[in-house]
């Protein structure tokens, strides 16, 4: 009987061998760790794991071992689980894991991803944000109460990816630029974990092309480095604007990565009555496949 296990968040720790070395991404990852951001993790032993998968809002990642019991529970997508609803893509933190995943799902398509990451030497070029923001409009600190705001005028996707704003509030940080009480930019953390802040831009269409974006990056990045944090940033490669703002804020690209997804995001067809669950112990749930 195939059986995997799902970690409490006491013991989320347990998984950081697998999913602590990605090619990109750590803040998601180390916030989904930490509790910072909301996850789950599952892995084949309890005690001592060779391979974990981390769900979380946007994307899975999954590494360790590759020959596990998890490749079923990958396969099959188990609705009783009540994961698969968010997915939205695979990174592999082993890069082996690729090849894994698409042998599970055949129509997993390969997306390119850029990874960047904030040159320090541009700093002071980003503290000169202020003397920039266009007469009329201003830049205030990202509360709870305004990333919701920002959600429903723009939309954004802060509540989504922080299942809410209370985390937000807690570990989360970002720049709204208003034009009266009415949100037009915003910057924020969408991942905020392994002394790094994953960062965010949206602008309100009218606003666009007055370099407003890069602003509230600018403003955001400020703070990030006020944290003690290295502000990073990725997109899909075919994303040329966000690659080229990327690069005008003042970041340094790295590395691509590799994500896989479904045609046109769909999610994972799900299987029903596969799976059953039942308490291990320790705040731990065991999934056994029937």
């Amino acid at each position: 009987m195939t059986t995997i296990y799902e970690l409490p968040p006491s013991l989320f720790e347990l998984a950081r061998p697998m999913l602590g070395n990605p090619p990109a991404d750590l803040a998601h990852i180390d916030s989904g760790l930490t509790g910072a951001s909301p996850a789950r993790v599952f892995v084949d032993d309890p005690g001592q794991p060779a391979a974990a998968l981390m769900t979380r809002t946007y994307e899975y990642f999954v590494g360790g071992a590759l020959e596990t019991p998890l490749a079923d529970f990958i396969q099959d997508a188990p609705v009783e689980v009540g994961v698969w609803a968010d997915f939205y893509g695979f990174v592999a933190v082993d890069p082996a894991w690729n090849d894994r995943l698409r042998v599970l799902h055949p129509e997993l398509e390969t997306i390119g991803r850029r990874s960047f990451r904030f040159d320090s030497a541009n700093l002071d070029r980003v503290r000169g944000w202020r003397e920039r923001v266009p007469l009329g409009l201003r830049v205030v600190p990202m509360t709870a109460e305004l990333a919701e705001t920002a959600d429903r005028e723009m939309p954004e996707v802060i509540g989504k990816l922080w299942a809410g704003y209370h985390l937000f509030a807690k570990y989360g940080f970002g720049a709204l630029m208003l034009d009266g009480d009415v949100p037009v930019s915003v910057c924020c953390a969408f991942g905020v974990g392994g002394g790094e802040a994953n960062l965010g831009v949206a602008t309100v269409p009218a606003y666009r092309r007055r370099g407003l974006a890069l602003i509230s990056s600018h403003a955001c990045v400020e703070m990030t480095f006020d944290r003690g944090l290295i502000p990073t940033w990725d997109c899909d490669a075919p994303n040329i604007a966000s690659g080229e703002l990327a690069r005008a804020i003042g970041l340094t690209e790295h590395a691509p990565f590799t994500e896989l997804a479904f045609p046109n995001r769909a999610k994972p067809k799900q299987t029903t009555g596969l799976w059953k669950s039942e308490s291990h112990g320790n705040g731990v749930t065991r999934w056994r496949r029937l």
